[in-house]
C-alpha cells in the first residue's frame, strides 16, 4: 500500500521555481459587503487580519533586512524556491480511512500571510494545503495538510513562533512550529457545515494566550480549554471518524473575519449567510467571548453594506450603509462605533461611498466615493484631505506609513495620503496584499504570472516572485474507474473492493447538495464520507486495488490513501 502511494508522488508538483522577481496591517480589507469572504480575497474594508481575514495579530519585532537583502534575515532576495511533495498531516481519529496523501496539479491560486517579523510566509494553495516558507533563505519549512478536506484558514501567533491552521470539515485546529514545521498541538471542535460554510477564520488575542475560531470556539492555549464565543459555555470535543457535518454550521454561516477588539474583551465577527433564495446577508457583531453576549452592528443584505473597518488597536468600527438598510432599522450613512459597547460616536447621514480603512493610529478614516479617496477625522468625520485615484482603482490596503495601496491598469501603486502623489508603482496587478507588523515587508497575490510577490516596503524592492506553476492536473478519468456521475448513482473500483456512491443531502439556497460515500463492498462499512457539494458531486476514482480515491480540488486533484 505504501509503495503504491509513494509512486503517486512522482506525479506531484515538485522542483525548483526560479525567482526573479499583519493586530497591525494584518486584517483582510473588505468593503463591497457582497463577497462571501475567505482568505486572500481582496475587498475594500480595512479590517486588520492576516491571510484575508484569518487572524488578528499584534506585536512581534519588525523584520529588518540584511544589507542588500542578503540571506540571514527577513527580506532576503530569493534565488530559487523548491516545493516538496511530502505533506505533514494534522491528527485524525483512529480508524479513519482515506486520508490526504498527495496532490496532482499546479497548486496555483496562493493566498498568503506574513509572520509579524516577516521571516515566514504561509500560503494556502488552491489544492487545500499550506506551504510554509522561510523568507530569509526561501527554503520550504513544511507543507501542511488536513487529513480530511482542506486547510481553510491560517494565522501566525503574535510572537511569530506558531502557525495555527483550521480544517473546517474536520472541526480541527492544529498548531505548528513556524521555525521547523513540526506539529505542536491540535484541538478538536465542531465540524463546520459542508454546504453552509462559505468562509473560515482564525484570530489570536494580542497576548497570544487565546485563539478564536470560525467554528464558534475560543481556545485557551495556556490550559487547552475550549469555550463557545456564542454562549460562553465550556465545550469538549473529540476527533471523530468521518466528522463531516452535513447540517448547519455552528456559527450559522461562513465567518469571513474574526478579530479581538477592545483589548481582547470583545470579538469582532463578520458572518455571511443566506436564507432560502434571499440575497446573501452579512452580520457584523461584537461578542463577549466570556458570556456570548452579542451586540449587532449590522445584519441585513450584503448589498446594502458599503464597507466597514476595524481600527488596528481594536477600539473603533466604521460602517457605511445604503438607504435600503433602513427597512431593517439601520440608518443610511457613515457611522463610527465604539468596539466595546457598539455605541455610535460619529455619524454622517449624507455619506455615499465605501469605507476603506482606518489609519495606522486609528485617528483617521479612509473612504472612497467614485474616483476620490477622502481622509476623514475619526471624531467628527470632517475631511482632512483627499486624493484622486483612477476609475479602475481597486483598494488593497494601507502601508505602515498610511500610503494608499491599490491596483489599476494592470499595476500596483502606492499613493501618499498627504499629497496624493504616486509614491511607487510595481509592474504587476494584485488582488490581495498583507504586511508584516510595522510594515517593513509586504506580500501580495493575484498576479497570474506569479505564486506571490514579496517586497521590502522601504524602497519597494521586489525580493521574491516565483512564477506560477505550469501544467495542469491529470484528468480524473485517466486515473482509474470514474466515480458516480450524478445523484443516486454508484461506481465500483476495478477490483470491486470499494464502492463509491452519490446521494442527495439537502436542498438549500436554490441548489441541491449531494455527498459522496466510499464503502467496503464486502461488509458495507463506511470508509470515507466526503462533504456536501452543489449539484452533481465531483467524480471520484479508485485505482484498481481500491487503495486510493482521487477527487477534484479546484484546478488540482487530491489523492486520498486508505
Amino acid at each position: 500500500m505504501q509503495k503504491v502511494c509513494a509512486l503517486l508522488g512522482l506525479l506531484a508538483l515538485v522542483g525548483g521555481l526560479g525567482c526573479d522577481r499583519l493586530l497591525e496591517q494584518l486584517l483582510h480589507d473588505r468593503g463591497q459587503g457582497q463577497g462571501q469572504g475567505g482568505e486572500g480575497q481582496s475587498g475594500t474594508g480595512g479590517v486588520p487580519a492576516a491571510d484575508g481575514g484569518t487572524g488578528a495579530m499584534a506585536g512581534g519585532p519588525d523584520g529588518a533586512a540584511g544589507a542588500g537583502g542578503q540571506a540571514g534575515g527577513p527580506g532576503a532576495a530569493c534565488g530559487a524556491v523548491s516545493l516538496g511533495a511530502t505533506i505533514a498531516l494534522a491528527p485524525s481519529a483512529a480508524g479513519q480511512s482515506y486520508r490526504r496523501c498527495q496532490t496532482l496539479g499546479p497548486e496555483a491560486g496562493w493566498r498568503v500571510a506574513l509572520s509579524p517579523a516577516g521571516d515566514r510566509l504561509a500560503a494556502r494553495t488552491a489544492a487545500g494545503t499550506v506551504r510554509l516558507l522561510a523568507t530569509d533563505s526561501w527554503k520550504e519549512v513544511a507543507q501542511l495538510g488536513s487529513p480530511l478536506g482542506q486547510l481553510d484558514a491560517v494565522a501566525f501567533s503574535p510572537d511569530g513562533a506558531t502557525l495555527a491552521a483550521l480544517s473546517a470539515e474536520m472541526g480541527e485546529v492544529s498548531l505548528w512550529s513556524a521555525a521547523d514545521g513540526r506539529l505542536q498541538r491540535s484541538f478538536a471542535g465542531p465540524a463546520a457545515s459542508g454546504f453552509d460554510t462559505t468562509a473560515s477564520a482564525l484570530a489570536f488575542s494580542s497576548d497570544g494566550t487565546r485563539l478564536a475560531t470560525s467554528l464558534g470556539t475560543v481556545i485557551d492555549l495556556s490550559t487547552g480549554a475550549t469555550t463557545s464565543w456564542l454562549t460562553g459555555a465550556p465545550q469538549a470535543f473529540t476527533l471523530a471518524v468521518n466528522p463531516e457535518n452535513l447540517g448547519v454550521s455552528p456559527a450559522g454561516g461562513g465567518v469571513a473575519v474574526l478579530g479581538f477588539a477592545a483589548g481582547g474583551a470583545r470579538l469582532f465577527v463578520e458572518t455571511d449567510y443566506q436564507i432560502g433564495n434571499s440575497p446573501t446577508s452579512t452580520r457584523l457583531e461584537l461578542r463577549d467571548p466570556a458570556s456570548g453576549a452579542q451586540t449587532v452592528l449590522y445584519d441585513f443584505y450584503s448589498r446594502a453594506l458599503d464597507g466597514y473597518a476595524l481600527s488596528r488597536d481594536g477600539r473603533f468600527v466604521a460602517r457605511a450603509a445604503t438607504s435600503e438598510a433602513a427597512v431593517q432599522g439601520i440608518a443610511a450613512g457613515l457611522a463610527v462605533l465604539d468596539a466595546t459597547t457598539g455605541t455610535q460616536l460619529a455619524f454622517d447621514p449624507s455619506f455615499t461611498g465605501q469605507v476603506l480603512s482606518f489609519s495606522e493610529d486609528g485617528s483617521e478614516l479612509f473612504v472612497q466615493t467614485g474616483s476620490t479617496v477622502a481622509v476623514l477625522d475619526r471624531t467628527d468625520l470632517r475631511t482632512v484631505s483627499q486624493l484622486d485615484v483612477p476609475s479602475d482603482f481597486a483598494f488593497l490596503g494601507l502601508s505602515g506609513a498610511d500610503d494608499l495601496v491599490g491596483s489599476s491598469a494592470g499595476k500596483t501603486s502606492w499613493w501618499s495620503s498627504g499629497t496624493g502623489a504616486v509614491v511607487r508603482t510595481l509592474a504587476f496587478p494584485l488582488t490581495a496584499a498583507t504586511w508584516a507588523a510595522g510594515g517593513a515587508f509586504g506580500a501580495g497575490t493575484g498576479d497570474p504570472a506569479a505564486l506571490f510577490h514579496f517586497w521590502r516596503e522601504a524602497d519597494g524592492a521586489v525580493l521574491c516572485g516565483p512564477p506560477a506553476g505550469g501544467g495542469s492536473a491529470p484528468a480524473l478519468a485517466s486515473l482509474g474507474t470514474p466515480g458516480p456521475a450524478g445523484e443516486n448513482q454508484s461506481a465500483a473500483s476495478q477490483d470491486g473492493a470499494v464502492n463509491v456512491s452519490s446521494a442527495f443531502v439537502i436542498h438549500g439556497h436554490a441548489a441541491s447538495y449531494d455527498a459522496l460515500s466510499a464503502r467496503e463492498t464486502a461488509s458495507g462499512a463506511l470508509l470515507r464520507q466526503f462533504g456536501a457539494t452543489v449539484g452533481t458531486t465531483p467524480s471520484a476514482l479508485s485505482i484498481p486495488s481500491g487503495a486510493t480515491i482521487y477527487t477534484s480540488q479546484g484546478p488540482d486533484v487530491a489523492a486520498w490513501c486508505r
